[in-house]
């Protein structure tokens, strides 16, 4: 029996053998079958130490402006090179830049792992061994999945060089838990996944989070090039403390084996993994990347310095390297030089080093701008016409997460949208497929979202409709080269309630604006004038928080409003749904409540929709 920690007295860990696990080429379970940690007090021996000495970047290679040729060096063969060229293989990239690339991969590199053998571990004396945070329970016993016959030998493989790369050795403990393998990336590979819902169960769970996927893949749009770093096997490069890997035995062909490195399916894995890389990097965060666990994209300049004859500034050393190119490239190599110094390694089968565009947590990041997973619009596109209402409501939802890219997004599903509504037969008819057709040529032709850049005196908008079903609203900053052109950065909706929806339409735009504000308070700041009326309680609430903002505004007629759309839509299967801020404040009991007198009266929905604009 084992007892760390403080936990509530009433916790119930689920039985061990509730759920199953089969092999198979997905990598989720669903939400309901997920075994949720502890959430306790973490004792100060659990705490995760780190302490970085030195300067990692006292013996950085130093890149030349004259790059030699490739010749094969260290880890870096011919072979290799064939392999970063074929990833590199768009004429982005002029020939100087090409070899200076190589150049890097010569200097640096041990910095790269391309099999297990080359595998880097984090060097124990800036990161010490993690140990497992655990309450008391039971050793559990499971029987292990078969391995199917057709692949038994491969697995047999992967195992025995996990073993002589020192990531299992042999275990005598009393636990046995599941294990099991999926397909990679690349439909070939196989990956062993360790299935630790047990030793999960009893886990005091890590608080940590990996940042917003939208706001991080916004980071690295609109960049000149850029570079994305993935950690070779991440999770291995950290040691797992000697006292916790018995708890990670599991019965293999080879008899029974542990985890010497943090394991691929343990909860805390993921926040504490995160953490260590963005630590290694905090010297180069925000300006150069942001870490996401073990995926590390290198953002580039700003700008290509563009000149006056459509050409590129080059350094004076080499006009045949762009400026750019150049910077990022330093950049790179700091990165790359700090996770080396730490003893970790990047994979070099999936290392992009410089490209005009890069992935970045599922979005395609460019100069341009950021755009939708080409992978998931191809699914899209190939979505064929629905059966039921279930298939109206996945096309919707699926399509709907990259609503914020298309234009008139809700005037072209509404075919689609209202057979979703209640006491509307199913009928899927030609208008509802020229509706599927519609959004697939909307998704497939989209344009760019470019961030905001506060840098530049150029102007933002922030453009807000509001009907009695919805608010529609929208951010974009006009552009400092023609300012006639607009700059679109994200679209949204918020979906009113019965009651908003009677209010007048003076009250209504102002409540809009409101939510609109709230929701978009990440990307906006300032004040804003009281109107001239006398203002009730909770106008006066809307009004506080729109004093928070600066901004000039101004009216636009409803056919020339672009969210003037998405106002009037319902919400969708997939959309975002955000907290009403009126909630925050108390509800006043209805025998003591008190009308102002400049509260206006609540009108009937039937009658109010006689009465909105259109």
């Amino acid at each position: 029996m084992y007892f760390y920690g403080e936990v509530d007295p009433s916790y119930s860990p689920p039985p061990v053998g509730s759920t199953k696990d089969v092999f198979a080429t997905r990598k989720y379970k669903p939400v309901a079958q997920k075994v949720r940690p502890v959430t306790g007090g973490l004792p100060s021996e659990f705490r995760i130490k780190r302490n970085i000495k030195g300067d990692p970047l006292k013996d950085m290679p130093k890149l030349s402006e004259r790059p030699p040729d490739f010749i094969p060096t260290g880890r870096y063969t011919t072979e290799r090179m064939e392999q970063i060229d074929k990833v590199h293989n768009e004429e982005f990239l002029w020939p100087e830049e090409r070899k200076l690339m190589h150049h890097f991969m010569m200097e640096q590199n041990e910095g790269f792992a391309w099999d297990d053998s080359e595998r880097g571990a984090f060097k124990e004396e800036y990161f010490p061994p993690v140990t497992i945070p655990i309450i008391e329970h039971t050793p559990w016993v499971q029987k292990n999945i078969p391995i199917p016959p057709g692949i038994f030998d491969e697995v047999c493989k992967i195992i025995r060089t996990k073993i002589q790369a020192g990531m299992y050795e042999p275990s005598n403990s009393s636990y046995r838990s599941r294990w099991f393998c999926i397909v990679k990336k690349d439909g070939k590979s196989l990956r062993l996944v360790h299935s630790l819902e047990p030793l999960n169960a009893v886990t005091i769970k890590h608080s940590g989070v990996p940042p917003a996927t939208d706001e991080l893949a916004e980071h690295f749009a609109g960049r000149s090039c850029g570079a994305t770093l993935d950690l070779y096997v991440g999770y291995n490069e950290r040691t797992l403390d000697e006292g916790s890997r018995d708890m990670t035995t599991f019965q293999t062909p080879f008899g029974a084996l542990q985890l010497v490195t943090l394991p691929m399916g343990w909860t805390n894995s993921v926040p504490i993994f995160h953490d260590d890389v963005t630590y290694i990097l905090q010297a180069e965060v925000p300006h150069v990347t942001i870490p996401y666990v073990d995926d590390v994209p290198v953002r580039g300049p700003k700008t290509r310095y563009e000149t006056a004859d459509r050409g590129y500034e080059t350094i004076s050393e080499n006009d045949g390297i762009r400026r750019f190119v150049w910077e990022h490239f330093q950049n790179v190599n700091r990165v790359v030089q700090r996770m080396k110094y730490m003893g970790g390694t990047f994979s070099g089968h999936k290392a992009v080093l410089c490209a005009s565009e890069i992935m970045v947590v599922g979005h395609r990041c460019t100069y341009e701008g950021r755009k939708p997973e080409t992978d998931r619009v191809r699914v899209i596109l190939r979505w064929g016409p629905c059966q039921d209402l279930g298939d109206v409501r996945l096309f919707l939802g699926t399509v709907g997460v990259h609503r914020i890219f298309i234009k008139d997004y809700a005037k072209k599903a509404e075919p689609l949208t209202k057979l979703t509504r209640l006491k509307v037969p199913f009928t899927f008819e030609e208008e509802q497929e020229a509706s599927m057709q519609k959004l697939k040529d909307a998704l497939q032709d989209c344009p760019s979202l470019m961030p905001i850049d506060y840098e530049l005196d150029s102007p933002v908008i922030l453009g807000v409709d509001t009907s009695y079903r919805a608010i529609g609203f929208y951010i974009c900053q006009l552009d400092p080269d023609n300012p006639k052109r607009r700059r679109y950065a994200r679209f949204g909706s918020i979906v009113l309630n019965e009651r908003e929806a009677r209010f007048s339409q003076l009250k209504r735009e102002l409540y809009g604006l409101f939510r609109a504000l709230r929701a978009c308070r990440h990307w906006l700041f300032g004040m804003l004038r009281n109107p001239d009326e006398v203002p009730n309680t909770v106008i006066n609430r809307w009004i506080e928080s729109i004093l928070m903002f600066h901004f000039t505004l101004v009216h636009i007629p409803g056919e020339r409003h672009a969210p003037d759309g998405l106002s009037r839509r319902d919400f969708q299967p997939g959309d975002e749904e955000y907290s009403n801020p009126e909630d925050e404040y108390e509800p006043v009991d209805e025998e003591l409540e008190i009308l102002n007198e400049t509260e206006e009266e609540v009108l009937d929905i039937t009658d109010f929709k006689e009465r909105i604009d259109t």
